[in-house]
């Protein structure tokens, strides 16, 4: 599946023109990881990962690998802050974490949230540079017909070990998640 870069083309060096190339798609329900771990990943300087699900209760977020799933990164090797805009209480707050055992995409948020985000990824195949990402999440409450509002979230991160990472592991914090996930690489021409 090829996928025009036209408008997604946001978060990318000026001048980058290719497509998006499906390395991967899940769908998934209650499931405490998702793995991607196709070996096609290091063929791509440039990720795109989106996904969709409903929250329940947790924080979704990305680990890497080098060893092709076999383990993932989790000893406090992600660095990253981020912005998150909230319509009900009309705040903006922001948030800074440095050795974390995974990347968040998102705040914590009660059941009734349901999610987007996309997320760049760059240099997973470089041993000679850091991996990675900037991110924008959006969640909407779903509760009821009258009252609705929304999050916005927005940030970076980048892994504290500089490999090769040849796999992806989209996990929450705690419980499950549900929903569709897929990752795609940047063909650049």
């Amino acid at each position: 599946v090829h996928m025009p870069l036209g408008a997604a083309r946001f978060g990318l060096i000026s001048g980058v023109s290719g497509s998006l190339e499906l390395i991967q798609r899940q769908t998934f329900s209650s499931q405490s990881t998702i793995n991607f771990t196709s070996s096609s990943i290091v063929d791509f300087d440039v990720h795109f990962f989106t996904f969709n699900h409903t929250l329940g209760g947790n924080t979704p977020g990305l680990r890497v690998s080098s060893d092709g799933g076999s383990s993932y990164l989790n000893n406090n090797e992600y660095d990253w802050n981020y912005r998150l805009m909230n319509r009900e209480t009309v705040a903006t707050n922001e948030y800074r974490s440095t050795g974390t055992y995974f990347l968040p995409l998102q705040r914590s948020q009660a059941s009734e949230w349901s999610l987007g985000s996309n997320v760049w990824i760059y240099n997973m195949n470089n041993a000679n540079k850091y991996t990675h990402f900037t991110i924008q999440s959006t969640g909407a409450n779903t509760t009821d017909d009258t009252t609705y509002y929304v999050k916005t979230f927005f940030g970076n991160g980048f892994v504290e070990d500089k490999a090769v990472h040849n796999a992806l592991q989209l996990l929450p914090n705690t419980g499950t998640l549900t929903g569709t996930a897929s990752l795609y690489g940047l063909k650049q021409s």
